[in-house]
C-alpha cells in the first residue's frame, strides 16, 4: 500500500550519505520518501567543512521512524515494518562506496529479508556479487549502472534520477509496478531465508580442512 516511492534510513551522515542526501534535496525528493537522519560522531560537521559548506542537510525536518534517538540505539536489527509497508522501494546507502572492496552489512540485506525491491549505493559491483549468489536485481524498472565503477557524483546522479522517475507515478501505478515484480521478490525473499538457515561455520571448516589437504 504505498504512500511514499522510498524508504531511506540513515544513522551516521558518511560523506557519501550526505552528498546522496543533498541530491535528494536539490531536486525535491525529499518529500516523496521517509528518511531517517542521525549525526553520530558528528560525521556531518565533518562533511560540511570539507566537502560542502552549502550544504541544505541541516535546514531539513527528516522522519522519526521506530527509533526517536539515531545517536545512542543503532537500529541493525529493527525494521520499520509499517513504513517499509507503505514504501515502494527500499533505498539505502552502505557503509563504504570504495571500488577496492566489497562489504556487505545488514543494510544490503534488510531489503531482501523483507521481500521489498531496492536501491544501494555500496561498493561498485554489490549488485553484480548479488546476482552470482542468485538473486535477482531489478534492471527491468531501474537504471542499475549506479552498480558500475563510475564517479561517486556520477552514480548519485543515477540513482537520484531513478527516484525522479518513480516521483512522477500515481500511487496505484507503483502498486501495479510491485505486483509485476511478485516473482522475482519471492525469489529473493525465499533464497534469503534459506541461506539465513545454511550452517555456515560447518561449510566453513569443511572448506578449511580441504584445503590444509591439498597443501
Amino acid at each position: 500500500d504505498p504512500k511514499k516511492v522510498y524508504i531511506n534510513l540513515n544513522r551516521v551522515a558518511r560523506h557519501h550519505r550526505c552528498m546522496l542526501m543533498d541530491s535528494l534535496i536539490e531536486n525535491d525528493l525529499l518529500k516523496y520518501g521517509y528518511n531517517t537522519w542521525g549525526d553520530t560522531y558528528e560525521a556531518f560537521a565533518s562533511y560540511k567543512s570539507f566537502v560542502n559548506p552549502n550544504t541544505k542537510i541541516d535546514q531539513q525536518t527528516f522522519d522519526v521512524l521506530d527509533i526517536e534517538d539515531l545517536s545512542s540505539i543503532n537500529p541493525n536489527n529493527f525494521v520499520p515494518t509499517r513504513h517499509c509497508k507503505e514504501s515502494f522501494l527500499f533505498l539505502n546507502t552502505e557503509t563504504n562506496i570504495n571500488s577496492n572492496e566489497l562489504f556487505f552489512s545488514e543494510k544490503v540485506y534488510k531489503p531482501l529479508g523483507i521481500g521489498m525491491p531496492f536501491i544501494t549505493l555500496g561498493n561498485p559491483g554489490t549488485l553484480q556479487d548479488l546476482r552470482s549468489r542468485g538473486f535477482l536485481t531489478f534492471n527491468d524498472w531501474f537504471d542499475e549502472t549506479y552498480d558500475l565503477d563510475l564517479p561517486l557524483q556520477t552514480r548519485i546522479q543515477i540513482i537520484t534520477d531513478n527516484i525522479k522517475k518513480y516521483s512522477k507515478y500515481s500511487l496505484e501505478d507503483l502498486q501495479k509496478i510491485r505486483s509485476e515484480m511478485t516473482d522475482l521478490l519471492e525469489h529473493n525473499l525465499n533464497l534469503y531465508t534459506s541461506m539465513y538457515k545454511k550452517n555456515w561455520l560447518k561449510e566453513s571448516i569443511t572448506t578449511y580442512v580441504q584445503e590444509l589437504k591439498w597443501k
